[in-house]
Parts: C-alpha cells; sequence; structure tokens
C-alpha cells in the first residue's frame, strides 16, 4: 500500500533530485552526527539497502579526510552502517578531547579563550 502511494504521489524527478543530493551529500564542516542523520533520512526516502557494503562505503567517503583516515584502522570491523556512524562518532570525539586537552593552559599560562566555544549537534555556535 505505502509504495503504490509513493509511486503514486512522487514524481520521478522528485526522487531522482533526492538521489542527486544523497550522492552529493558531504560532511564538510559538519559534526558526525548531522551528516548522519542527513545520509539516514536521505537513504530511507530513496529507500536504499542501508547495510550495503556500497553505501557503508559511500557514507565512510563523504566523511572529514582526518576521520576516513582513522576508520581505516576499524574499516574490517564495520559491517552497518550503524556501526560505521558510532565509530565516526567516536573517532570524532576523540579528536575534539585532544584539542580541548591542548587548549588548556599549562601553568601559569594565560587561557585562550577563543579556543572554548560549543555547538549545537546542527553545528551552530552556542
Amino acid at each position: 500500500m505505502k509504495q503504490k502511494l509513493k509511486e503514486k504521489y512522487l514524481s520521478d524527478s522528485y526522487k531522482h533530485r533526492l538521489l542527486d543530493k544523497l550522492h552529493s551529500l558531504r560532511q564538510d564542516s559538519r559534526s558526525v552526527q548531522v551528516y548522519t542523520i542527513d545520509f539516514d533520512d536521505l537513504t530511507l526516502y530513496c529507500e536504499v539497502q542501508k547495510d550495503s557494503y556500497q553505501v557503508i562505503s559511500r557514507y565512510r567517503s563523504e566523511l572529514r579526510s582526518d576521520i576516513q583516515r582513522a576508520m581505516f584502522i576499524h574499516s574490517h570491523k564495520i559491517v552497518t552502517l550503524e556501526q560505521a556512524s558510532q565509530v565516526a562518532q567516536d573517532i570524532e570525539t576523540s579528536f575534539k578531547f585532544s584539542s580541548e586537552r591542548k587548549a588548556f593552559p599549562k601553568d601559569g599560562e594565560q587561557p585562550n579563550l577563543n579556543t572554548y566555544t560549543t555547538r549545537d549537534p546542527r553545528g551552530k555556535l552556542c
């Protein structure tokens, strides 16, 4: 029933635009969490099988290059999109933690207040 409604009311051009959007999706400056939400939404709308190796590869290939390189170590363990997302989020968190540790001043140094910012899940400064 759901499939018949989609076929009747969703034009082919709309489906093509969604696929184009999926194939042009990049993480860029967004967090892994926001990128994953957008990727999940588009794969759902495009009815793409989420746990195929092609989709996981596509997800990984459009992450920031530093996260891609770190994920390479874990690639043999990743068989689902959920696992890929979790590994990418863990890597991003570890990168943030290590950069925050570098931002803390040593004894006697003045703190650099420009490095202490927070962002919401969409990447906007709070």
